[in-house]
């Protein structure tokens, strides 16, 4: 059937149609269901050429031709197209509401616009081989999202990513190469800007320069529109345009400027830094230059020489400081010239002239006084090493000939050594009247004179006479030959008498002096001493053949020289060596004792023996070069070779190491320094006791390795939690800004000091008593305005020194109104005097220079909220020195925090960390050993002080650690799911170090502390645990104290082992 008529507008959905479907129009609803279902009509082509309106739903789906609309068609209900709809010379779609395309949107031709805006203000297109957004209106081109990326075609490659409040990445070949952050940006890589010749920098409105980059030429830096630096061919210039221009090098913290040449070149190379005055930009008139020094091999000394050109002249080396120090002027004739005059000139001359030798070296000084000072001062030859001339403070000056003494002063004149020889030659007879006019040598004192002369032929004397001096000297001799000495005699002084030439006797102010031999004869001669107390009185006495010193006092024997040269010590007495009777040696009545009390004991010999008091055993025998053998019972058991020892019989051990190494061994205390493997963290500045037992501080991230103040022993890694000081301006009490407002004295002046503080500084504050206030207590209060909170428990804490007459100091907490917070402290021998009732800890730490840090630790009880230090019994001018006061929340003193100004300051926690696969790599989960040295500084105020702890990351209430709960001794913990295992606990001490280990595999468990078994079990469990934690388990369970060593071994250790290695 080709043709079907349609009467009355109504299709019958049961009608076949094998052709075309013609129809002027069509109206009212179909028949169907409200609709043409695409099932019922089938035909090749639907023509519609009037119009169409269909109120229902129109489904075409399985017309086999193409339905054509040449008139207007009406949907009133939806319609569903399965396949492809074509519009024909369709100008426009107008749609009231939503269009929604399933399948997307195609426009399947070049140079055709999707246009978007009342003016086609937004179009999209492929055109040319290239697609394009295009905004063409007003306004702006917004692309918006939380976070944008920009891809290639395949989505496999970043072009460019923008997140919302982060950052913008843009990148090259899927590699990022620039990203925006919180502070500017960062490059991947080169920056290349310009445009070929060059590039400028300009403010934002092009009125400044601010730089210029020039292709193949120079970089210019400006300073206001005027350029300050540049680079030139050759180097650097900083052009001078005024007066005042240059370099100046700011530093505004402890870190000194440097300017540093670093040459790695061939070993002939000399010059490492040089720093030239050029002028006219051709001639240099002077030049500084840094240099390697004679070191030819290693090139690690230097020198700095100093070049200037003289006018007309080259530049030419004028000064130099070589390698040693040593400082040098490296030419003939020039002069080290200083003085606004030139007042003292220093220099060697070639010339002879002007009263100068030639080949000389001179000091010339021609204004005022030229003065050599020094202890001691020597002119010595250059060469051979002779003295010249000698001149010692507080002591004798010496003029020498060859080397040998030929005056030299004394504290009361001057001696000479050989003659002195003056006036005329020739000698006079004494007996003439007028001697002292005609003499050969005349000197004069202040009441007469002296006179020396020979009578013409044989024998001569000196004699000098002197009221005021030495009233009579008497030498004598031959003409021609050396005098010799015989009396001296001074008054109210000393008398001396000579024997060939050599004084042998002189009396002091005491008693007398002999020089030589004093020969007693008599059946038992003896030498008295006799003090004027007679409290200590000896007598040397010589007694068939002994030497006895005895004591008169005491009326007994202490020393007998014997014949043989024994030195019998008499009693129980004892010898001592050194100045502080370092070495002892003496009997007690039941025991002979050498006893060393300062450094080293040390035994020297090539062979030493050991034996028993008749000699016939030997207990140790210990050969140079050689073996080093042990006894028993005369029979040699132990002894040393050159490949290792030798023992004789059994090997009963009473200690058990582990034969091989831990693969985690953290010897803190003796290594100083953190492993590669350790993650540590640390906000804020903290301190630390160095070697030097000197408070210093390090900043942030930085380990402390701290030691004793006064031992200067290591104590190890130095672990705190988080810890702020609430009082301000702590390192200077007397700072002017803030004492007024945190400080306030009673009966006591704030005075100035040169005294070191602890941290070796002269930030010290002193407090005296005021004048007029009479005796009684002299006091400070620290910390005004705390603002603390009732409830809360606060530890107070400051270091102090006592410079008056008393050495107690007291010290209360924030309950300033109740006298059981009171602690008094006894500064002279560093001990707790009281404590008071209210206080949970009170201590007091000994530092260098007799300083004390005390504490006192309570819970505010909203009385005050500061709190006192004061001594008492104080006179007028004594008083007391004070220096890094501390308020902090916690229950412990931890180490000081400075405060500079009028705020708090935060000292981080120190979180020390080993996990990821840096744990893996060692940590055996079915089987291992920890063992760790650990100081626990306060042993009944706190809980949770953790030494180390296995823990998960994700989970809290899993971990394995070593620690100690409130008012407990420490002990094992084994935490898991919440629960809380802790293990018999180890016995408690304040200030000890702990040695803890525990060794597990599978159930079963066991652990020591200080060579004491701790706990044993076999139901246990190990915890899932990926990271280790040394010195704590969390922010709020930080040990407070030092761990010395942490060791790990991967299997499980004995029970002799692990009590071995806590012992």
């Amino acid at each position: 059937m080709a043709l079907t008529k349609v009467s009355g507008g109504i299709l019958d959905p049961g009608i076949n149609v094998a052709g075309i479907v013609t129809a002027t129009g069509f109206s009212g609803p179909f028949i169907g269901g409200g609709g043409v279902n695409a099932g019922i009509v089938t035909a090749t082509g639907l023509d519609v050429n009037g119009n169409g309106d269909i109120s229902g739903t129109l489904v075409v789906g399985n017309i086999g031709g193409t339905p054509t609309f040449t008139g207007d068609v009406n949907f009133n209900g939806n319609v569903s197209i399965a396949q492809t709809l074509t519009y024909a010379d369709v100008t426009n779609i107008d749609s009231v509401g939503i269009v929604t395309a399933r399948e997307g949107i195609k426009i399947p031709f070049d140079n055709k616009f999707l246009l978007l805006g009342a003016s086609n203000d937004l179009s999209l297109a492929h055109t040319a081989g290239h697609s394009y957004i295009a905004d063409t209106g007003t306004g702006d081109l917004r692309i918006t999202g939380s976070a944008i990326r920009i891809q290639n075609a395949v989505q496999n490659e970043d072009m460019a990513v923008f997140t919302q409040n982060g950052a913008v990445e843009l990148y090259h070949d899927n590699s990022k190469k620039l990203e925006t952050t919180s502070s500017g940006i960062k490059v991947a890589g080169d920056i290349r800007v310009g445009n070929g010749s060059g590039l400028s920098i300009k403010n934002d409105n092009a009125s400044e320069t601010l730089a210029t980059f020039n292709n193949n030429g120079a970089v210019q830096l400006y300073h206001n529109n005027a350029v300050k630096l540049q680079t030139t061919s050759t180097g650097a210039q900083l052009p001078i345009s005024s007066g005042g221009d240059g370099v100046e090098f700011f530093n505004s913290g402890d870190i000194y400027p440097e300017i540093v040449g670093n040459m790695n070149r061939t070993l002939g190379d000399k010059f490492l830094l040089s720093l030239a005055g050029k002028w006219n930009n051709n001639h240099i008139v002077g030049k500084i230059a840094i240099e390697t020094g004679n070191d030819t091999t290693n090139k690690d000394d230097g020198r700095i020489t100093f070049f200037t050109a003289e006018s007309g002249g080259n530049i030419a080396e004028r000064l130099e400081i070589e390698p040693n120090g040593n400082v040098r002027i490296p030419a003939d004739d020039k002069k080290l010239q200083i003085g606004a005059s030139q007042d003292i000139q220093i220099f060697h001359n070639t010339v002879t002239g002007s009263g100068r030798f030639a080949n000389s070296s001179y000091i010339e000084n021609n204004t005022g006084n030229l003065f050599i000072r020094g202890i001691l001062a020597t002119i010595i030859g250059s060469t051979s090493g002779e003295i010249y001339a000698q001149f010692l403070k507080d002591d004798k000056c010496e003029l020498r000939f060859d080397n040998n003494v030929k005056f030299e002063t004394t504290s009361s004149g001057a001696t000479v050594s050989g003659q002195l020889t003056a006036g005329t030659s020739g000698g006079q007879n004494p007996s003439q009247s007028n001697w002292a006019t005609n003499s050969a040598l005349n000197l004069y004192g202040s009441y007469g004179g002296g006179i020396a002369f020979n009578d013409n032929g044989n024998n001569g004397f000196v004699q000098y006479v002197e009221s005021a001096g030495v009233i009579f000297n008497l030498k004598t001799g031959a003409v021609g030959g050396s005098l010799e000495q015989v009396i001296r005699a001074v008054k109210d002084g000393q008398v001396e008498l000579f024997y060939n030439d050599t004084k042998r006797f002189e009396t002091t102010n005491t008693g007398s002096k002999i020089t030589g031999n004093l020969e007693l004869s008599s059946t038992y001669p003896s030498l008295t001493w006799t003090d004027t107390n007679h409290n200590s009185d000896f007598r040397i006495t010589n007694d068939d053949g002994k030497l006895i010193v005895y004591d008169i006092t005491r009326g007994a024997h202490v020393l007998d020289f014997r014949a043989n040269g024994d030195l019998h010590v008499r009693g129980d007495k004892a010898i001592y060596f050194g100045e502080s009777n370092d070495l002892m040696v003496g009997h007690d009545g039941s025991s002979t004792r050498i006893e060393d009390s300062y450094g080293y004991l040390n035994i020297k010999s090539n062979a030493l023996d050991l034996r028993s008091y008749t000699g016939s055993e030997l207990y140790a025998n210990f050969t140079h070069n050689g073996s080093a053998k042990l006894y028993y019972d005369g029979t040699e058991r132990f002894a040393t070779s050159g490949i290792g020892v030798t023992v004789t019989g059994e090997v009963a051990a009473s200690q058990d190491f582990p034969d091989f190494r831990p693969t985690l061994d953290f010897n803190f205390a003796a290594e100083k320094k953190l492993d590669p493997r350790i993650t540590y963290q640390r906000t804020g500045v903290a301190s630390f006791v160095n070697e030097f037992g000197k408070i210093v501080l390090v900043g942030a991230n930085e380990p402390r390795f701290d030691h004793d103040p006064i031992t200067r022993e290591s104590k190890g890694l130095l672990s705190e939690p988080t810890r702020t000081n609430l009082l301000k301006y702590s390192v200077d009490f007397a700072s002017i800004s803030g004492y007024n407002a945190n400080y306030s004295a009673a009966r006591s002046t704030l005075t100035s000091t040169t005294e070191l503080a602890p941290d070796g500084t002269n930030t010290a504050s002193k407090y005296v008593r005021t004048a007029g206030q009479g005796t009684g207590e002299v006091a400070i209060i620290i910390g005004n305005t705390l603002g603390l909170s009732n409830g809360t428990v606060y530890t107070s804490s400051v270091f102090v020194k006592n410079v008056g007459n008393s050495s107690t100091v007291e010290m209360v907490n924030t309950r300033a109104s109740d006298v059981n917070d009171d602690s008094q402290f006894n500064l002279a021998n560093g001990t707790i005097i009281t404590e008071g009732s209210n206080n949970s800890l009170t201590t007091i730490t000994p530092y260098p220079n007799d300083w004390y840090r005390i504490s006192v630790t309570a819970t505010h009880n909203n009385l005050s909220g500061y709190f006192w230090v004061r001594i008492y019994n104080q006179t007028e001018g004594s008083g007391f020195l004070l220096w890094g006061g501390q308020v902090e929340v916690g229950r412990y003193p931890t180490s000081y925090i400075p405060t500079y100004n009028n705020a708090s300051e935060t000292r981080g926690e120190d979180l020390v960390l080993i996990d990821e696969t840096e744990f893996t790599d060692f940590f055996n989960t079915t089987e291992g050993t920890s063992v760790v040295h650990a100081h626990m500084p306060y042993s009944s105020t706190s809980s949770g002080l953790t030494a180390y702890s296995f823990r998960n990351s994700s989970n809290s209430n899993v971990s394995l650690s070593f620690s100690r709960d409130s008012g407990s001794d420490p002990a094992y913990h084994y935490y898991h799911d919440g629960s809380n295992s802790g293990f018999s606990r180890a016995s408690a001490t304040a200030d000890n170090m702990y040695k803890g280990a525990l060794s597990f595999k599978t159930s079963d468990l066991d652990s020591y502390v200080n060579g004491s078994l701790n706990t044993n079990t076999t139901t246990f469990t190990m915890p899932t645990v990926d990271n280790l934690r040394i010195g704590g388990v969390g922010s709020e369970n930080q040990l407070g104290g030092h761990v010395a060593r942490f060791m790990y071994y991967p299997v499980k250790l004995t029970n002799n082992q692990l009590a071995t290695l806590t012992s």
